[in-house]
C-alpha cells in the first residue's frame, strides 16, 4: 500500500499499481487529484478539468489508460 494526500487534504492508500502510477504522475506534473467514487463501481484517484487544454495535460502526463466521465461543464479523468 502507498499513502498519498489528495488536493482536499485527505489521506488515502492505494494498492493497485495503475492507481499508484496515476497519482505519482499527477503529482509529478502538478495536476491536482482527488478520490472519486463514480460510475460503474469505480473508486480511486481522479483528476478533474473544465477545459480541453487541461484534459490534454492530464492525458499527456501519464501512461496509464484513462477513462473520462462528463460532469456538467467538467470532465473527470481516472484510470481505466
Amino acid at each position: 500500500m502507498t499513502l498519498f494526500i489528495d488536493e482536499e487534504g485527505d489521506e488515502l492508500t492505494y494498492e493497485k499499481p495503475h492507481h499508484i502510477k496515476f497519482v505519482e504522475d499527477m503529482e509529478t506534473h502538478g495536476i491536482p487529484w482527488r478520490q472519486y467514487k463514480g460510475r460503474y463501481s469505480y473508486a480511486g484517484p481522479a483528476a478533474t478539468t473544465d477545459s480541453l487544454n487541461d484534459s490534454q495535460d492530464i492525458i499527456r502526463s501519464t501512461t496509464v489508460k484513462l477513462v473520462s466521465d462528463g460532469m456538467g461543464l467538467e470532465t473527470i479523468w481516472y484510470p481505466g
